[in-house]
């Protein structure tokens, strides 16, 4: 005996309304460029996991250094890549949250 089913359009909606998704910064989707964010991410990530499992808060030279020398082509340095480095990794700790990855 056969049972039919049929999909539903739900609309998702989260525990915290405080965040909200999309990008690290405010630009324009075509102008926007996601292979730096997550070249940024892996290189943060990297040294996290090479240097005791945590990153350094404030973020430290040799953070901005290490991810400078493994990102071909930068086009953030300094303050910039400071506050991408932050908002990156809350937005990284956000979502792992949310899919009950672990506890903030």
């Amino acid at each position: 005996m056969s049972e039919l089913y049929e999909f539903q359009h739900i609309v998702p909606t989260f525990s915290n309304p405080g965040l909200r998704a999309g990008t690290s910064e405010n630009v324009e989707e075509e102008d926007y460029d996601y292979d730096q964010d997550l070249a940024i991410l892996k290189s943060m990530y990297q040294y996290c996991f090479n240097h005791g499992g945590k990153i350094p808060y404030p973020i430290s030279r040799e953070l901005n250094n290490y991810i400078e020398a493994l990102v071909p082509n930068l086009k953030v340095h300094g303050q910039e890549l400071e506050t991408k480095i932050v908002v990156l990794e809350n937005n990284f700790l956000a979502v792992m949250t949310m899919a009950g990855g672990f506890d903030t």
